[in-house]
């Protein structure tokens, strides 16, 4: 084999390589598992506490499980209670919204002073008949929200929340997101942040306290 056909085919080779490797990055690249942004700090999902207030939300515009729009203007006044999830979610989603259906009954008429948020990282399966249907199976106070991709994706960073699509082995995708229940009060204030695990009758106390702020 001549000088210019080994030249010749080490670029090939290397043009391969270089062409495989853009392929992987741009096509294959599977969502970084963000930290949380600033609205929760390393100090919050520590303590479950934020060392400063630190107010969250933004302006929003999302639809509710009964195709009702919901506004920023619509939580006004109201402690809240806020999960990032998906319809979908093999997992987490479902334990965490039965642990917050418990929660809501076991704090009595005081649960009915709360706004409960299950809001959709997964908007374009989850409509609001998907919400609905799913959404039947829990503590009819929780009020499902879903809506344009870009503003389910200005809410969650507004809370601080993270979620990316990962796409499965057999076709398709999962959403890989926080696993974090957020505590609001009625000033928009993050006030504490409960890991999936945590969410029970063991928080009542934090609960409490914040209907009393």
């Amino acid at each position: 084999m001549g000088r210019r056909q080994l030249a010749f085919l080490f670029a090939s080779i290397a043009i391969g390589v270089l062409l495989g490797a853009v392929v992987q990055a741009v096509f294959l690249k599977k969502p970084k598992r963000a930290p949380e942004t600033a609205a929760v700090s390393a100090t919050v999902l520590a303590t479950g506490t934020p060392a400063t207030v630190q107010m969250v939300g933004g302006v929003f515009q999302l639809v509710d499980q009964q195709g009702r729009q919901v506004t920023e203007r619509d939580l006004q006044g109201r402690p809240r209670i806020i999960f990032f999830g998906f319809t979908a979610c093999p997992d987490v989603c479902a334990p965490t919204l039965t642990a917050i259906s418990e929660l809501l009954q076991a704090l009595g008429p005081e649960a009915d002073k709360l706004t409960v948020l299950f809001v959709s990282v997964d908007p374009e399966r989850d409509t609001p008949e998907q919400l609905r249907q799913y959404l039947a199976g829990f503590d009819p106070r929780i009020r499902g929200l879903t809506g344009a991709p870009e503003m389910v994706a200005k809410v969650a960073q507004a809370h601080g929340a993270w979620f990316g699509k990962a796409p499965l082995a057999a076709g398709g995708y999962t959403i890989d997101h926080s696993p974090l229940v957020y505590l609001v009060d009625s000033k928009g204030a993050l006030v504490g942040v409960l890991n999936h695990d945590q969410v029970g009758v063991g928080a009542l106390p934090r609960l409490r306290e914040m209907l009393r702020s």
